[in-house]
This record gives structure tokens, C-alpha cells and sequence, in this order.
């Protein structure tokens, strides 16, 4: 019978017979790799609301419902992305990222509604 090797590393393996890895740091590199491709293979526009949705969370996170257009341009929010719009009974857009709701601002800020 063959002796099983680790599928990151091609070291022999020996303890349990369903053991993949020889060691954790050998784990670890196998899944950061795999994790890596599936970011690297997303859609520019999945990233883009990925980065988005960050923001927002960044800035719920600190207790901040409200962020002026330089702090989105600092931190590279795209007000051109998101997942759904739509308008209030007061006529203004009302924008949609994932769970949160925000609405922008006449400067150019945006204000978050709900999460």
C-alpha cells in the first residue's frame, strides 16, 4: 500500500489514515492559497461592493452614521456600485448595499440609514 503524502508539501504523512497535511503551516498554505484564488477570481464589480460594504461597516462600527466625500474617496467608497436603489416618498434615491441603506448627500457625503 502507498504511503499518503501531504498535498501541500509532498511530505509523508503517517498518524491517522484520513490525515491531508503534515503540518498545520503546511494547512494554513494550502487554504490561504485556495482563498486567495477565489478572491482573485471575483468580478471587478463584486470587489467594488465588497469594499463598499466594508466602509460602511467601518464607519457603523464607530458609531458614525454620516461621512463626508473626501472620507469616501479616502477610503475608496464607490457610489456608483451598489446592490439596489430606490426612491423615498420624498422623491430622494435611496441606495442599497447588502444590509445596509444609505442615501448621499447634496455634497457629495453620504448618510447611512439603516443596517
Amino acid at each position: 500500500m502507498m504511503n499518503p503524502s501531504c498535498i501541500e508539501c509532498g511530505a509523508t504523512l503517517s498518524g491517522r489514515s484520513d490525515k491531508k497535511f503534515c503540518s498545520d503551516y503546511c494547512r494554513a498554505t494550502w487554504h490561504n492559497r485556495l482563498y486567495r484564488k477565489s478572491v482573485s477570481d471575483q468580478s471587478p464589480v463584486t470587489r467594488i461592493l465588497r469594499q463598499n460594504y466594508a466602509v460602511l461597516t467601518r464607519l457603523l462600527g464607530s458609531g458614525r452614521h454620516r461621512a463626508d466625500r473626501r472620507h469616501l474617496e479616502q477610503w475608496q467608497f464607490n457610489p456608483a456600485y451598489c446592490t439596489a436603489s430606490r426612491r423615498d416618498p420624498l422623491g430622494r434615491r435611496i441606495y442599497s448595499c447588502y444590509s445596509y441603506t444609505y442615501r448621499l448627500t447634496l455634497s457629495g457625503g453620504l448618510r447611512i440609514l439603516k443596517a
